[in-house]
């Protein structure tokens, strides 16, 4: 199993989770983001609850408190719990900066790490090499950061989408409309982009594109793919074309 595969967690963490919900914060948040559940109508166990999932690649860190972030397994950390109302609407809420441990934090030009588990050979450039950020990826459909839903069996992670667009595609190729939404936290204002401009071997797709302007704070990303018939060509992460959220819940 991928490390970056989230591990069903037991009723007791979820209870835990939930109740820590339930509690006001200490003090003003930072950033908050709304949007609504899809897939969660007649599923035979609906979610109860949505937070951030946020992965470390590299390293591990634990948090105590209920309003900052908690490993659940290594590497792999959830955010603050927000429910789900009957309506499938739901307000995902961010740590503040004191809140995200600094081994999340790494070097701008490493702000994708499926550019290494891919191995891409290209470089990123960033504006200002001393900003810092949390990386973002994706591994076997599971995007971080992204979110992670909560049911009475246990969480699993899920899809957010610009639309309401049925997920999975009903082919691959499909996909090449779909905007799929992640978030990275920059400690300063700093532009990333891709050295070339497609990392990678044309002649052996896919290859990746990274053009970002990250303002201080959390910043809403998303992966736009570029399909060549059913064959996947290129992977472009740009900044977040999203009017609205679509979280999807019960994705493979």
């Amino acid at each position: 199993m991928s490390r970056f595969t989230l591990r069903i967690l037991t009723l007791a963490l979820v209870l835990t989770l939930l109740a820590a919900c339930s509690q006001e914060p200490s003090g003003p948040r930072q950033h908050e983001e709304p949007g609504t559940v899809f897939g969660h109508a007649g599923a035979p166990t609906p979610p109860l609850a949505m937070a951030l999932l946020l992965v470390d690649p590299e390293d591990a860190f634990i948090s105590l408190s209920p309003e900052s972030l908690i490993e659940v397994v290594e590497g792999v950390y959830v955010g603050e719990v927000s429910a789900i109302g009957t309506d499938g609407e739901v307000t995902l809420r961010f740590p503040d900066a004191a809140d995200i441990p600094s081994t999340l934090l790494r070097p701008a030009e490493s702000l994708a790490y499926t550019a290494s588990s891919f191995g891409f050979t290209c470089n990123l450039e960033a504006s200002d090499p001393t900003a810092r950020v949390t990386a973002i990826g994706v591994e076997s459909l599971i995007f971080y950061a992204g979110v992670v839903f909560f049911t009475v069996e246990g969480a699993a992670p899920g899809i957010v989408l610009a639309d309401d667009s049925p997920f999975p595609p009903p082919s691959p190729s499909a996909a090449a409309s779909m905007r799929f939404q992640t978030w990275t936290y920059a400690n300063k204002p700093v532009s990333i982009v891709s050295d070339p401009e497609f990392c990678g071997d044309p002649t052996d797709p896919p290859t990746l594109k990274v053009d970002v302007d990250l303002t201080e704070g959390w910043n809403r990303l998303e992966w736009a793919y570029i399909f060549d018939g059913d064959d996947l060509a290129a992977m472009e992460i740009r900044n977040s074309t999203a009017t609205e959220l679509f979280f999807h819940f019960g994705t493979p």
